[in-house]
Protein backbone atom coordinates (compact mmCIF):
# COMPACT_ATOMS: atom_id res chain seq x y z
CA UNK A 1 0.00 0.00 0.00
CA UNK A 2 1.64 3.22 -1.57
CA UNK A 3 1.84 6.38 1.28
CA UNK A 4 0.91 9.32 0.12
CA UNK A 5 3.62 11.27 1.66
CA UNK A 6 7.10 9.56 1.93
CA UNK A 7 8.09 11.19 5.25
CA UNK A 8 4.95 9.59 7.46
CA UNK A 9 4.89 6.69 9.32
CA UNK A 10 4.36 3.05 7.75
CA UNK A 11 2.87 -0.07 9.19
CA UNK A 12 3.99 -2.70 6.84
CA UNK A 13 3.15 -6.79 7.35
CA UNK A 14 5.13 -8.87 6.06
CA UNK A 15 4.35 -12.71 5.27
CA UNK A 16 0.76 -12.17 7.23
CA UNK A 17 -2.39 -12.85 4.72
CA UNK A 18 -3.15 -9.03 5.31
CA UNK A 19 0.51 -7.85 4.22
CA UNK A 20 1.33 -5.03 2.79
CA UNK A 21 4.03 -3.79 0.74
CA UNK A 22 6.11 -0.83 -0.03
CA UNK A 23 6.85 -0.07 -3.28
CA UNK A 24 10.04 1.72 -4.00
CA UNK A 25 11.55 4.63 -6.62
CA UNK A 26 11.87 2.14 -9.21
CA UNK A 27 7.47 0.74 -8.84
CA UNK A 28 9.36 -2.72 -7.55
CA UNK A 29 7.66 -4.32 -4.45
CA UNK A 30 9.61 -5.69 -1.82
CA UNK A 31 8.71 -6.89 1.40
CA UNK A 32 9.02 -5.40 4.44
CA UNK A 33 8.58 -6.12 8.12
CA UNK A 34 5.76 -4.14 10.76
CA UNK A 35 7.32 -1.04 10.84
CA UNK A 36 6.19 1.63 13.05
CA UNK A 37 8.30 4.36 12.88
CA UNK A 38 9.55 7.79 10.49
CA UNK A 39 10.66 6.58 6.66
CA UNK A 40 13.96 8.45 5.65
CA UNK A 41 14.42 9.74 2.58
CA UNK A 42 11.44 8.10 1.30
CA UNK A 43 12.44 4.49 1.99
CA UNK A 44 11.13 2.51 5.26
CA UNK A 45 14.65 0.40 5.19
CA UNK A 46 16.45 3.72 6.71
CA UNK A 47 14.35 2.60 9.75
CA UNK A 48 16.56 -0.65 10.03
CA UNK A 49 19.91 0.86 10.84
CA UNK A 50 21.23 0.28 14.21
CA UNK A 51 21.86 -2.65 16.24
CA UNK A 52 19.30 -5.78 15.41
CA UNK A 53 19.57 -6.08 19.34
CA UNK A 54 18.08 -3.16 20.30
CA UNK A 55 15.25 -2.73 17.99
CA UNK A 56 12.12 -5.33 17.45
CA UNK A 57 12.28 -6.46 13.27
CA UNK A 58 8.49 -6.55 13.40
CA UNK A 59 7.83 -2.59 14.27
CA UNK A 60 11.22 -0.97 14.07
CA UNK A 61 10.87 0.05 17.43
CA UNK A 62 13.07 -0.16 20.19
CA UNK A 63 12.88 -2.83 22.04
CA UNK A 64 13.24 -1.19 25.73
CA UNK A 65 10.03 0.14 25.17
CA UNK A 66 8.14 -2.52 25.81
CA UNK A 67 7.74 -6.23 27.40
CA UNK A 68 9.70 -8.24 25.18
CA UNK A 69 9.76 -11.98 24.18
CA UNK A 70 12.63 -14.31 22.94
CA UNK A 71 11.76 -17.40 20.69
CA UNK A 72 13.35 -20.56 22.31
CA UNK A 73 13.63 -22.10 18.92
CA UNK A 74 16.12 -19.48 17.21
CA UNK A 75 16.67 -16.88 19.87
CA UNK A 76 15.25 -13.59 18.27
CA UNK A 77 13.57 -11.41 20.23
CA UNK A 78 10.76 -8.88 19.49
CA UNK A 79 8.31 -6.83 21.28
CA UNK A 80 5.22 -9.22 22.75
CA UNK A 81 2.97 -7.52 21.39
CA UNK A 82 4.65 -7.66 17.82
CA UNK A 83 5.20 -11.08 17.95
CA UNK A 84 1.51 -12.19 18.86
CA UNK A 85 0.24 -9.92 16.12
CA UNK A 86 2.78 -12.05 13.72
CA UNK A 87 2.21 -15.46 14.80
CA UNK A 88 -1.73 -14.86 14.58
CA UNK A 89 -1.30 -14.91 10.83
CA UNK A 90 1.45 -17.51 10.52
CA UNK A 91 3.27 -19.48 13.42
CA UNK A 92 6.49 -18.51 12.17
CA UNK A 93 9.37 -16.13 13.33
CA UNK A 94 9.03 -13.05 11.46
CA UNK A 95 12.81 -13.31 11.07
CA UNK A 96 14.30 -16.53 9.61
CA UNK A 97 10.96 -18.52 9.25
CA UNK A 98 11.16 -21.09 12.04
CA UNK A 99 8.06 -22.97 12.75
CA UNK A 100 6.88 -21.87 16.35
CA UNK A 101 5.15 -24.89 17.82
CA UNK A 102 1.78 -24.16 19.68
CA UNK A 103 3.35 -24.23 23.42
CA UNK A 104 5.41 -21.44 22.82
CA UNK A 105 1.99 -19.27 21.66
CA UNK A 106 0.29 -20.00 24.39
CA UNK A 107 3.49 -18.98 26.50
CA UNK A 108 3.43 -15.77 24.72
CA UNK A 109 -0.11 -15.25 24.86
CA UNK A 110 -0.32 -15.24 28.74
CA UNK A 111 2.50 -13.13 29.49
CA UNK A 112 1.17 -10.53 26.79
CA UNK A 113 -2.08 -10.48 29.05
CA UNK A 114 -0.06 -10.68 31.94
CA UNK A 115 1.54 -7.21 31.34
CA UNK A 116 -0.40 -3.98 31.37
CA UNK A 117 2.21 -2.13 29.64
CA UNK A 118 1.67 -3.41 26.73
CA UNK A 119 -1.27 -1.39 26.06
CA UNK A 120 0.63 1.78 25.33
CA UNK A 121 2.51 -0.47 22.49
CA UNK A 122 -1.25 -1.67 21.44
CA UNK A 123 -2.45 2.03 20.51
CA UNK A 124 0.59 2.94 18.96
CA UNK A 125 0.18 0.24 16.63
CA UNK A 126 -3.18 0.83 15.81
CA UNK A 127 -2.64 4.51 15.51
CA UNK A 128 0.27 3.81 13.28
CA UNK A 129 2.28 6.48 14.81
CA UNK A 130 4.35 7.57 18.13
CA UNK A 131 1.32 8.71 20.37
CA UNK A 132 2.30 12.14 22.22
CA UNK A 133 -1.16 13.25 23.24
CA UNK A 134 -4.17 11.74 25.19
CA UNK A 135 -6.46 13.66 23.56
CA UNK A 136 -10.36 13.06 22.69
CA UNK A 137 -9.70 13.41 18.92
CA UNK A 138 -6.91 10.88 19.55
CA UNK A 139 -9.27 8.80 21.76
CA UNK A 140 -11.99 9.03 18.55
CA UNK A 141 -9.61 8.05 16.12
CA UNK A 142 -8.24 4.75 17.41
CA UNK A 143 -12.10 4.18 18.62
CA UNK A 144 -13.33 3.95 14.46
CA UNK A 145 -9.68 2.10 13.53
CA UNK A 146 -10.70 -0.29 15.89
CA UNK A 147 -14.41 -0.92 14.46
CA UNK A 148 -13.08 -0.67 10.91
CA UNK A 149 -10.38 -3.71 11.39
CA UNK A 150 -12.90 -5.74 13.17
CA UNK A 151 -15.67 -5.00 10.09
CA UNK A 152 -12.82 -5.91 7.97
CA UNK A 153 -12.65 -9.16 9.59
CA UNK A 154 -8.61 -8.37 10.43
CA UNK A 155 -8.26 -11.23 12.24
CA UNK A 156 -4.29 -10.27 12.99
CA UNK A 157 -5.60 -7.16 15.00
CA UNK A 158 -6.63 -9.33 18.06
CA UNK A 159 -3.72 -9.55 19.92
CA UNK A 160 -3.77 -5.65 20.06
CA UNK A 161 -7.67 -5.11 21.04
CA UNK A 162 -6.58 -7.67 23.98
CA UNK A 163 -3.65 -5.80 24.95
CA UNK A 164 -5.99 -2.95 25.27
CA UNK A 165 -7.93 -4.47 27.83
CA UNK A 166 -4.61 -6.02 29.71
CA UNK A 167 -4.49 -5.97 33.45
CA UNK A 168 -1.56 -7.51 34.66
CA UNK A 169 -1.29 -9.85 36.93
CA UNK A 170 -0.56 -7.50 40.34
CA UNK A 171 -3.38 -5.01 39.08
CA UNK A 172 -0.89 -1.57 38.90
CA UNK A 173 -2.08 0.58 36.79
CA UNK A 174 -1.05 0.95 33.42
CA UNK A 175 1.15 3.62 32.14
CA UNK A 176 -1.09 4.76 29.42
CA UNK A 177 -4.90 4.65 30.68
CA UNK A 178 -7.24 4.17 27.97
CA UNK A 179 -10.76 5.45 28.04
CA UNK A 180 -14.07 3.38 29.11
CA UNK A 181 -15.00 4.39 25.62
CA UNK A 182 -11.34 2.76 24.24
CA UNK A 183 -11.95 -0.79 26.01
CA UNK A 184 -15.69 -0.94 25.23
CA UNK A 185 -14.83 -0.69 21.38
CA UNK A 186 -11.52 -3.28 22.22
CA UNK A 187 -13.80 -6.24 23.80
CA UNK A 188 -16.83 -5.24 20.75
CA UNK A 189 -13.75 -5.93 17.96
CA UNK A 190 -13.02 -9.31 20.26
CA UNK A 191 -16.66 -10.12 19.90
CA UNK A 192 -17.12 -9.42 16.41
CA UNK A 193 -13.51 -11.38 15.41
CA UNK A 194 -13.37 -14.51 18.00
CA UNK A 195 -16.43 -16.27 17.06
CA UNK A 196 -15.15 -16.69 13.33
CA UNK A 197 -12.04 -19.01 14.94
CA UNK A 198 -12.64 -22.98 15.65
CA UNK A 199 -12.99 -24.00 18.69
CA UNK A 200 -9.56 -25.10 18.50
CA UNK A 201 -8.00 -22.31 17.85
CA UNK A 202 -5.35 -21.86 19.94
CA UNK A 203 -6.21 -17.98 21.35
CA UNK A 204 -9.64 -19.18 22.23
CA UNK A 205 -8.86 -19.92 26.52
CA UNK A 206 -6.30 -16.86 26.91
CA UNK A 207 -9.11 -14.82 25.28
CA UNK A 208 -12.42 -16.37 27.59
CA UNK A 209 -9.97 -15.59 30.35
CA UNK A 210 -9.14 -12.08 29.80
CA UNK A 211 -13.15 -11.37 29.20
CA UNK A 212 -13.66 -13.26 32.04
CA UNK A 213 -11.65 -10.97 34.39
CA UNK A 214 -12.39 -7.47 32.36
CA UNK A 215 -16.00 -8.94 33.92
CA UNK A 216 -14.68 -9.10 37.39
CA UNK A 217 -12.43 -6.64 38.02
CA UNK A 218 -12.83 -3.57 35.23
CA UNK A 219 -14.28 -0.47 37.33
CA UNK A 220 -16.14 0.83 34.44
CA UNK A 221 -20.04 -0.82 34.02
CA UNK A 222 -20.53 -0.47 30.46
CA UNK A 223 -17.04 -1.85 29.82
CA UNK A 224 -18.04 -4.67 32.30
CA UNK A 225 -21.36 -5.18 30.33
CA UNK A 226 -19.35 -5.43 26.78
CA UNK A 227 -17.27 -8.12 28.39
CA UNK A 228 -20.21 -10.28 29.97
CA UNK A 229 -22.46 -9.76 26.31
CA UNK A 230 -18.68 -10.83 24.81
CA UNK A 231 -18.55 -13.70 27.06
CA UNK A 232 -22.14 -15.18 25.66
CA UNK A 233 -20.96 -15.51 22.69
CA UNK A 234 -17.36 -16.43 23.04
CA UNK A 235 -17.17 -18.84 25.92
CA UNK A 236 -17.91 -22.48 25.43
CA UNK A 237 -21.25 -23.73 26.24
CA UNK A 238 -21.51 -24.39 29.92
CA UNK A 239 -18.07 -23.69 30.66
CA UNK A 240 -17.66 -24.07 34.25
CA UNK A 241 -15.04 -21.15 35.10
CA UNK A 242 -16.98 -19.19 32.68
CA UNK A 243 -20.33 -19.71 34.88
CA UNK A 244 -18.21 -19.40 38.11
CA UNK A 245 -17.00 -15.82 37.22
CA UNK A 246 -20.79 -14.92 36.08
CA UNK A 247 -21.90 -16.00 39.59
CA UNK A 248 -19.63 -13.91 41.17
CA UNK A 249 -20.27 -10.63 39.28
CA UNK A 250 -24.29 -11.33 40.47
CA UNK A 251 -23.13 -11.61 43.92
CA UNK A 252 -20.84 -8.61 44.07
CA UNK A 253 -22.37 -5.51 45.57
CA UNK A 254 -20.51 -3.02 43.58
CA UNK A 255 -22.10 -4.39 39.96
CA UNK A 256 -25.03 -2.08 38.78
CA UNK A 257 -28.10 -3.01 37.72
CA UNK A 258 -27.21 -3.28 34.06
CA UNK A 259 -24.18 -5.40 34.68
CA UNK A 260 -25.86 -7.94 36.59
CA UNK A 261 -28.68 -7.98 33.89
CA UNK A 262 -25.75 -8.75 31.28
CA UNK A 263 -24.15 -11.51 33.54
CA UNK A 264 -27.49 -12.59 33.58
CA UNK A 265 -27.97 -13.11 30.30
CA UNK A 266 -24.92 -14.60 29.44
CA UNK A 267 -25.64 -17.40 31.60
CA UNK A 268 -29.43 -17.74 29.61
CA UNK A 269 -26.97 -17.73 26.70
CA UNK A 270 -24.52 -20.31 27.88
CA UNK A 271 -26.10 -22.45 29.97
CA UNK A 272 -26.54 -26.48 29.49
CA UNK A 273 -29.08 -28.73 30.73
CA UNK A 274 -27.82 -30.95 33.74
CA UNK A 275 -25.30 -28.48 33.82
CA UNK A 276 -25.01 -27.23 38.01
CA UNK A 277 -22.62 -24.58 37.75
CA UNK A 278 -25.03 -22.69 35.23
CA UNK A 279 -27.75 -23.82 37.94
CA UNK A 280 -25.99 -22.41 40.30
CA UNK A 281 -26.01 -19.40 39.28
CA UNK A 282 -29.61 -18.93 37.57
CA UNK A 283 -30.34 -19.23 41.47
CA UNK A 284 -28.43 -16.63 42.26
CA UNK A 285 -29.87 -14.18 39.11
CA UNK A 286 -33.35 -15.35 40.82
CA UNK A 287 -32.62 -14.22 43.95
CA UNK A 288 -31.52 -10.53 42.42
CA UNK A 289 -33.00 -7.31 43.95
CA UNK A 290 -33.82 -6.45 39.98
CA UNK A 291 -36.90 -7.84 38.75
CA UNK A 292 -35.65 -7.59 35.21
CA UNK A 293 -32.36 -9.84 36.30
Amino acid sequence: EQRTSAAGPVLLAMGAQSSRTYRGRGGSEDFVPLVLGEIVDGDPRQALRGSEDDVCAVCIGQLACAPTHSLRQCNHRFHALCLACALQAQQLCPMCRTEVPTEECNKLAAELLADASNAHLAYELLMERKVEDDSIAAEERIIEKIRRDAKAGDDTRIPIFAALLGQGDNHTPQKASRSAAVRVAAVEGLRKLVPAFPREWIGYPHIVVLLQRVSLEEKDSEVRSAALFALREIAPKGDQETMSCLRVVLEGSKADADVRLAAANAIQGLAERGNLSAARAAIVALTDRDPAV
